[in-house]
């Protein structure tokens, strides 16, 4: 009964968030709504370790926050500045293999700062970089694979 409440909940917070009815939104509301429902739904069942799980997702979410905002103000900068960096592309070796980690990843990835993330095959990822070396790329997506492995276990 708590997951079908925190559904109805969120559902309505956005209806009322979009203030539009239409297919799309409440499609979209319907998608977010399960999300969250999903993940914060059973949050008291598992004792301390769902905590510190929540906790890590928070820096999570704030890091991928800051990375997009980052990210926005760089974009803005290459396009206005007079010299346009060469991309570089390059595959990045993952040491996961869940398939919603590499969710997560290619997510926050994607939200990075001069990185695009073309394709995952196999354990590896393909990028494209504007700029930034393959070294500090890869040091992101070891730091990035840490934290999500602390979060989803």
């Amino acid at each position: 009964m708590k997951k079908l409440s925190l559904f109805i909940f969120c559902f309505i917070f956005w209806i009322l968030l979009v203030w539009k009815l239409d297919r799309e939104n409440i499609f979209v509301g319907v998608v977010i709504s399960v999300f969250v429902t999903f993940l914060f739904g059973n949050l008291e069942e598992n004792g301390s370790g769902r905590k510190i799980r929540f906790g890590y997702f928070l820096l999570f979410f704030a890091r991928t926050f800051w990375s997009w905002i980052k990210s926005a103000f760089v974009q803005i900068y290459i396009s206005v500045s007079p010299q346009i960096p060469a991309p570089e592309n390059f595959e990045i070796k993952l040491r996961t293999s869940d398939a919603k980690s590499k969710a997560f990843l290619i997510m926050a990835l994607n939200l990075s700062p001069n990185i695009i993330v073309t394709g995952e095959r196999e354990g590896t990822l393909l990028i494209n970089s504007l700029g930034r070396c393959e070294k500090s790329v890869k040091q992101d997506v070891e730091k990035l694979e840490k934290l999500i492995a602390k979060v989803i276990v």
